[in-house]
């Protein structure tokens, strides 16, 4: 889903959770063909336990997730109508169903058509996890930044999990060790290439100073941190420890290192929680609209001031709402007050969101329309309402 300006915690553990599946999902199968074969064969076991945690994971946090934006829209019952009747929804069906056939494909061997198929399905699968993040409404570079960007991070962070299970005393273990590293190395300058663009695109700037002036950019700021510290580390184990290796065989050093580098990844799949769930700095409309509807236009007054900005449909029948609170002399009010969105349709129950209040006089929120038609948008305030009309397209 599309997530709003305020990040839930629930929200960003749940969304933690289903890259760390999507890690699992894909790393053991990666790990298996390109990696390690001769390893996953002697421990089997291991990577198949990683598989159907990967796809528990996945599928858990994805239903839960549904289930969470049912509520936010004001009752359970919307469960099935998010799934089946809107575009994230159907993107979220079409996740299972691959997460299904990669479980079903197993960790397998390095066979060319295995191989080719795995990555079909893969890709495919962390498609729908990049239509349903911020790049999915901004479409064109931004989609594509962040699908490499996971490619990247899944075959980093997927190898490197199942290559501390896999981990034992065997010749096999060095051939592993050097194949993630050198495949690690790649991973790690697509990850920083794509991390930049696709920071410059929703935050408008990668300097320090520019991102720490929202929350967006500081929760970027502490995964760039924590990626820093894992960049070190697996630079140490390849060119420190990874000799070692080829001389010695297996060292305590360089399985502790890779411990390490994992715990931290941990870390950068929180920090990576919460970036999914804030919404980015709003530098201009950052939807896209849909055929024949350019969005309402607000601007009405207020008791505390004079509300403006716009209610926008984007492509993938969300609604997003970005309003600001401004004074008399044009400043945002400080202390702008919460609202309740409703929209209604005839037949339909209403479906309600409710707009905590902004500190910064600067309303952001989403709320997705189950189907088209035309809409009645209600925002409710204190002591006033407003309401509004938009024609969301029939697909």
């Amino acid at each position: 889903m599309h997530e709003h300006g305020e990040p839930s915690p629930l929200e960003a553990a749940l969304r933690a959770l289903l890259y760390l599946g999507s890690f699992g999902l894909v790393g053991a199968g990666l790990f298996s063909r390109w990696i390690g074969p001769e390893l996953s064969r002697q421990r089997p076991r291991r990577l198949w336990g990683l598989l159907w945690a990967g796809a528990l994971l996945v599928a858990g946090s994805s239903l839960y997730l549904a289930y969470h934006v049912a509520r936010t829209l004001g009752s359970p019952e919307f469960f099935a109508p998010y799934l089946f009747e809107t575009q994230q929804g159907n993107y979220l069906l079409l996740r299972l169903g691959l997460a299904a056939l990669l479980l079903a494909l197993g960790p397998g061997h390095p066979a060319p058509l295995q191989r080719l198929l795995h990555a079909g399905l893969g890709l495919a699968f962390l498609l729908t996890l990049s239509l349903t993040a911020h790049a999915g409404a901004k479409g064109g570079l931004a989609l594509t930044a962040d699908l490499a960007h996971l490619v990247a991070s899944v075959s980093w962070g997927g190898g490197l999990l199942a290559l501390a299970l896999a981990w034992g005393p065997s010749p096999h273990t060095t051939s592993a060790v050097r194949r993630f590293s050198a495949l690690a190395l790649l991973a790690a300058g697509l990850f920083v290439g794509t991390g930049l663009l696709l920071a410059a695109t929703h935050a408008g700037s990668v300097q320090p100073a520019t991102l720490a002036q929202h929350d967006y950019g500081r929760t970027l700021l502490v995964k760039s941190a924590l990626v820093l510290l894992i960049l070190g580390l697996a630079a140490a184990n390849r060119w420190v420890l990874l000799p070692q290796v080829r001389r010695r065989g297996p060292a305590a050093g360089l399985r502790a290192g890779v411990g390490l580098e994992a715990l931290l990844l941990a870390g950068v799949l929180v920090t990576t929680g919460f970036l999914a769930t804030t919404a980015p700095p709003e530098r201009h409309p950052a939807t896209l609209p849909s055929p024949g509807n350019p969005g309402v236009e607000v601007d009405a007054p207020l008791p505390q001031g004079r509300l403006s900005g716009r209610l926008q449909l984007d492509n993938l029948g969300l609604l997003h709402l970005t309003l600001e609170l401004r004074d008399g002399s044009g400043n945002r009010v400080t202390s702008a007050p919460g609202f309740t969105l409703i929209a209604l349709q005839n037949g339909t129950p209403p479906l309600r969101l409710a707009v905590p209040p902004a500190p910064q006089g600067s309303y952001h929120a989403v709320l997705p329309l189950p189907q088209g038609g035309t809409w009645k948008l209600r925002l409710e305030f204190a002591g006033k309402a407003l309401v509004y009309g938009l024609e969301a397209p029939v697909e």
